[in-house]
């Protein structure tokens, strides 16, 4: 078995919510079609969640605004 992930960053004039979107409504079609070509057992999306936790973990990081 093979996994990936992939960690992406949004286009600074793409709202999340688009952003979001795009890849639920857009992408995950694309790959449900192109699984059994491809192999793809699995295919899990994992969006991020606004939460103080995460403005506390990036700014104890240093981390770029999301």
């Amino acid at each position: 078995m093979v996994k990936l992930t992939f960690c992406l960053r949004r286009l600074p004039d793409m709202s999340l919510a688009d952003f979001q979107r795009y890849w639920l409504e857009n992408h995950s079609p694309l790959v449900r079609e192109r699984a059994p070509v491809l192999g793809i057992k699995r295919y899990v999306q994992v969006h991020r969640l606004d939460s103080p936790a995460n403005d506390a973990l990036r700014s104890s990081r240093d981390a770029a605004e999301p």
